[in-house]
C-alpha cells in the first residue's frame, strides 16, 4: 500500500527558504550497477518517490539524469514534481570558483538546470588535481588534503550558488555542532539541512536536537545501518534488521523490521533516504504512513542505541588527523 499524498505531505519538512522537502526519499549510495539502478529508479518513481539523493562521488548522477529526462519527456513527471539532492565533493572546496565548478559538473551529469538541495559532503577539504582524480594521494599514500575555510570560502561559495539559481537550498553533511555554529555566525543564507548517519544503533539525539533547535532539518543516511555494505559485519550486534527487539515490534504492527526502523525516524521529524534496488523493498519502504509507534515501542527502540558509527570517514590516511575531522567531539 502506498501512502496518500496528503498523509505523506503532512510530514514533509519545511526548509528555511519556505520550500518543502519530502521526508522520505530514495537513496542511491552504493547503487553502482547502471542497469540495475535504472530499473530501481523507474520502480521508485512509479511507486511514488519524489525525492532522490545522490552525490558526485557515488558516480551515478548521470544515470539519475537519464531516467529523470525519460520521465520529463514522456510527461510522467514535471521538474517541479521532483526534489533532487546532490553533494559537493571535498576536492571542489578550495575556492568559490571550484565550488561553482563542482555543482556545474553535477548538473551536467543530472541534466538539470538546478538542484533542490546542495550539500557540502564533508567538512574536510581536499586539493584539486584533475577532474578524474576525486581522492588524490601523495607518494606515501596519504590523502592530499587542504584546509578549506568552511565559512569565508566554502559557505560563501555555496551561497553564491543560490544567488546564481544553481540550487534552491544549501546544507551540509557529516558536520558537527561546532562547525555548524561557526557557519551560523556568518551565514547570509541559512543551513537548510545536515545529512548525517542515524539508525537505531546510532541515534545521534544530541546532534539532531541541536540542528532542529537551530532551524536545520536533519536527514538520516543509512537509516537501516547499511545492511548491504560489504565492508561491515552482518550480525545482530551491528544489523538492527535482525535485532530480536526490532523483530518483536515488527510482529506487533504486522510490518517488516525495516518499516519499523524507518517509521521511528519519521516520528523524530528526521528525513530518511533508504536505498534498495530490490523492487519489493522499494515499495515496502514507502508503506510506513499508515501506523504510529506507541510509547512502549519507542522506548524499546531508543534503548537499542549503542553509539555504533559505521561511517567513520577514516577510509584514507590523514583524514582523522585533519583539523576539520568532524567526529573528534561528542556531537
Amino acid at each position: 500500500m502506498s501512502p496518500s499524498k496528503e498523509t505523506q505531505a503532512a510530514l514533509d519538512l519545511q526548509l528555511p527558504t519556505g520550500r518543502k522537502m519530502p521526508i522520505l526519499g530514495y537513496g542511491t549510495f552504493l547503487a553502482n550497477d547502471e542497469e540495475e539502478l535504472k530499473v530501481a529508479l523507474r520502480s521508485a518513481l512509479d511507486a511514488g518517490y519524489r525525492k532522490i539523493d545522490t552525490a558526485l562521488i557515488y558516480n551515478n548522477e548521470h544515470v539519475i539524469g537519464e531516467i529523470l529526462q525519460e520521465y520529463f519527456q514522456n510527461g510522467k513527471l514535471k521538474r517541479d514534481d521532483i526534489f533532487v539532492t546532490t553533494k559537493l565533493w571535498h576536492n571542489y572546496m578550495e575556492s568559490k570558483e571550484r565550488i561553482k565548478q563542482g555543482i556545474q559538473r553535477s548538473l551536467k551529469n543530472l541534466k538539470l538546470d538546478y538542484v533542490d538541495l546542495y550539500l557540502v559532503h564533508l567538512p574536510i577539504g581536499r586539493q584539486f588535481t584533475t577532474e578524474d582524480e576525486l581522492n588524490p594521494i601523495d607518494e606515501n599514500g596519504n590523502g592530499k588534503f587542504s584546509n578549506a575555510d568552511l565559512c569565508e570560502v566554502v559557505w560563501r561559495g555555496m551561497e553564491n550558488l543560490v544567488d546564481a539559481g544553481l540550487t534552491k537550498s544549501i546544507g551540509v553533511s557529516n558536520f558537527n555542532s561546532k562547525q555548524i555554529e561557526r557557519i551560523n555566525k556568518v551565514a547570509r543564507i541559512p543551513i537548510a539541512n545536515n545529512q548525517i548517519e542515524i539508525h537505531s544503533f546510532f541515534q545521534q539525539w544530541d546532534l539532531v536536537k541541536f540542528c532542529q533547535d537551530n532551524g536545520i532539518t536533519v536527514t538520516a543516511y543509512s537509516p537501516l545501518a547499511a545492511p548491504g555494505a560489504s565492508f561491515r559485519p552482518q550480525d545482530a550486534d551491528t544489523n538492527p534488521l535482525i535485532c530480536p527487539i526490532v523483530k518483536e515490534i515488527a510482529e506487533k504492527y504486522k510490518k517488516t523490521p525495516a518499516q519499523i526502523l524507518l517509521r521511528s525516524l519519521l516520528e523524530r521529524n528526521i528525513a530518511i533516504i533508504p536505498k534498495s534496488v530490490t523492487l519489493k523493498r522499494i515499495s515496502e519502504n514507502l508503506d510506513i504512513f499508515d501506523f504510529k509507534l506507541d510509547e512502549d515501542s519507542r522506548k524499546k527502540l531508543k534503548s537499542l542505541d549503542k553509539g555504533l558509527r559505521i561511517f567513520k570517514q577514516d577510509w584514507q590516511k590523514g583524514m582523522v588527523e585533519h583539523p576539520e575531522y568532524p567526529f573528534n567531539i561528542p556531537f
